[in-house]
């Protein structure tokens, strides 16, 4: 079906951003539609991508500045335990690790 020359406006997730189409035929405004829903979903896998990892992020850092938080109150109030033992282990292993690379 020919519907002469149109302008199209496809809109990507109701932002201002616009890209004009120009259509020939019912086949070509079918698949800027189609293109325009394949954009939009992906722009919205990617969003949600980013979203979880900024999540992600934010969650690791709250834990971190709450177990540094909770060292700190430790080691004011003197209960803060070392564990001499694991500190030698962990030393032992990395000159082990050393060795096998030289």
């Amino acid at each position: 079906m020919n519907i002469g020359t149109a302008s199209l406006f496809t809109s990507l997730n109701a932002t201002s951003v616009t890209t004009p189409v120009t259509a020939q035929s019912g086949s070509v405004a079918e698949e800027s539609k189609e293109h325009q829903a394949q954009t939009t979903a992906s722009f919205q896998g990617h969003a949600t991508e980013a979203f979880n990892r900024l999540h992600q992020q934010l969650s690791t850092q709250n834990e971190h500045a709450e177990k540094v938080a909770r060292i700190k109150q430790e080691i004011a109030d003197g209960s803060f335990y070392i564990d001499s033992g694991k500190i030698a282990e962990e030393l032992l292993r990395g000159e082990q690790m050393l060795a096998y690379t030289e």
